[in-house]
């Protein structure tokens, strides 16, 4: 959450600086042809095995900023700098941990133990995309590809033990599980949107497909296929300017 906050705070704080400063930086550009912006949104991802969800979905937030440049009247080029949680609810524990180690394994009764994991991950991805206009009304398609970096993965690991006279009991516990997975996740990215005017704002809307082509996991087990990618629908508005 605290890295979504700064993000934010550092789009808003470089769109209000002078409007000279402004300019001079993109005195390069064609400024008829430019636009750029904030936005924010949600996520909603899961980890896929070829190509089927393995987990329960999570929502996460996603924002972060855009710049675009129209390179015919239907045709533009963006990129983007974007947070976006993601993750999933429901991991097979063996995924991420050894079966036999403590976070599974009950020494004392000499047991596997009974563990849900849910997997957040904090990740920065910068989508470079291909934006078709279909019509006057700002209709688009786009279709590109991203690269994501892991800056944190946090998995909360509920264990259940089953009491002889009593209900269940559950133990709840978070664990930084950052270097189980990899670095970096490719994806491929396709999606739509449109934007609308409303008094003197451009307001954007996009709804996209986030494909991840990687195999993200870091952890090897001769005990169950670890690989698996990283899938989400990402549904953002923004301002254009």
């Amino acid at each position: 959450m605290k890295t979504f906050i700064h993000i934010i705070v550092l789009v808003f704080f470089f769109l209000s600086v002078n409007s000279n400063i402004r300019a001079q930086f993109f005195s390069f550009f064609d400024t008829e042809k430019m636009s750029y912006g904030p936005k924010v949104g949600i996520s909603l991802n899961s980890f896929n095995q070829n190509f089927e969800k393995i987990t329960k979905c999570k929502y996460g937030l996603a924002g972060g900023g855009f710049f675009q440049y129209q390179v015919l009247d239907y045709l533009a080029a963006s990129v983007e700098v974007l947070y976006i949680q993601q993750g999933a609810v429901d991991v097979e524990p063996t995924l991420i941990y050894f079966p036999t180690g403590f976070i599974l394994y009950d020494y004392v009764n000499d047991e596997p133990k009974n563990v849900k994991t849910n997997i957040t991950l904090h990740n920065i991805d910068i989508p470079v995309l291909v934006n078709y206009t279909l019509n006057s009304n700002g209709v688009r398609i786009f279709i590109g590809g991203a690269i994501s970096t892991n800056l944190k993965a946090t998995a909360t690991n509920r264990v259940f033990y089953e009491m002889i006279n009593g209900p269940t009991q559950v133990t709840v516990s978070k664990d930084d599980v950052t270097s189980r997975f990899k670095y970096n996740d490719y994806a491929l990215i396709i999606g739509g949107g449109t934007k609308f005017e409303a008094g003197s704002y451009v307001y954007t809307f996009d709804l996209r497909y986030r494909a991840g082509l990687t195999n993200i996991s870091n952890v090897y087990s001769l005990i169950a296929p670890n690989s698996f990618n990283n899938s989400s629908f990402i549904l953002m508005v923004g301002l254009e300017f």
